[in-house]
Order: structure tokens, then sequence, then C-alpha cells
């Protein structure tokens, strides 16, 4: 019987450490203002990591492609060689070349400018709300040196990212770049309305 109750004893502190981490990580938690559970973080982490890597292939590789050859319509044709004039008959109609009005290496979705529109809104908005998530769940838990990575890296993703647009955009489309701007930016506005709404409602409270 005394051999065992060291036994016992070697036992059940684990235990009491675990519960008393676990005691000391809900008191962080709950001082940070944090209600989330780690596997609810992890959870989460894995979904917005999931949803900036589809979004940011999504604007590498923009739906339907980028044109691959020259708009043949917007070119002068070859002179035609000087021949005797033939006799008059009934001309051949041939359909004419569709003016598309395109270049080379721009995305062909682009052409329909409503679809488009909507493609870089709903896109943009999601890549910059991952990204959002990862930085909201990652710099709690980081230190200064790691969460000025943790920025810079989300920052230079967030260029990268702008820039991979913007080179299959038609060079005639200054709105779609302004819609870019306007959905990069419109998690970090709802982020910040409902920050100092949160002030309003509780000094009004």
């Amino acid at each position: 019987m005394a051999q065992d109750q060291p036994n016992q004893s070697q036992h059940v502190l684990p235990t009491n450490s675990l519960r008393s981490d676990a005691d000391a990580d809900s008191q962080n938690a709950r001082a940070l203002g944090d209600n989330l559970s780690q596997h609810t973080k992890e959870n989460l982490l894995i979904l917005a990591t999931l949803i900036a890597s589809v979004t940011f292939q999504a604007a590498v590789n923009p739906p339907g492609g980028v044109w691959q050859d020259p708009d043949v319509s917007s070119q002068a044709p070859p002179p035609a060689p000087a021949t005797s004039p033939a006799p008059a008959t009934s001309p051949a109609t041939s359909p004419a070349p569709a003016n598309t009005n395109h270049t080379p290496g721009k995305s062909i979705l682009a052409n329909n400018r409503i679809y488009y529109a909507v493609y870089i809104v709903c896109n943009s908005a999601a890549f910059s709300a991952s990204t959002s998530i990862i930085e909201i769940l990652v710099e709690p838990s980081s230190s200064g040196q790691l969460k000025g990575l943790v920025r810079f890296a989300l920052g230079s993703m967030g260029i990268t990212y702008s820039a991979s647009v913007i080179a299959v955009l038609p060079d005639d489309r200054p709105r779609d770049i302004s819609l870019l701007g306007v959905a990069l930016l419109a998690p970090y506005i709802v982020l910040l309305v409902s920050k100092y709404w949160k002030k309003i409602k509780g000094r009004m409270g």
C-alpha cells in the first residue's frame, strides 16, 4: 500500500498541472476579451488560410483564362497583289472577324464588365477578410518582432494580389481598379465601424 501512493500521486500531478495551465489560459483569454477556445481558433485559422489560398489563386488565374493571341481585327490587312481585273461575278460573302478588342495576357472575363466587376469585388473582399482573420488570430500569441513579420507577410501578399489582378485587367478600366481598392479595404472599414459603434454604445449605456 505504501508503494502504491507515490504512483497515484504521479498520475495526479500532471492532471493538476494541465488544469492549472488551462485555467491560466482561460483567465488570459478573458482578460483579453477573447471568448474563443483554442480549438475554435485553430479551425478558423485553417478556414481563413484556405479562403486566402483559393481567392489568391483565382486572382492569378482569372475565370476563363487570359487571351493568348492578339486582336486580329485591329491589325491592318496586308496589301493585295496587283492582278488583272477579273470578270464581274457575284461577290462571295465571308464572315468578318469579330471585334473583340483584346490584348494578349488580359482577362477574357473582363469583356463582360458586369460579371468582372462582381468577380473583383467578391473575390477581393473574401481575400482581404481572410487575411484579416489570420492577422487577428495570430497576433495576440506573437511577440513584438513576430507581429511585425506577420504584418509584413500579409501586406506583401495583399500587394501581390493587387498586382496580379491589375496585370490581367484591360488598360482602359480605371473603374475596376477603384472597385478593387474598395473591396480590399471593406473588411477593415467594417472592423473600424464596429469598434467605434461599440464605444458609442458603451458611452450611451
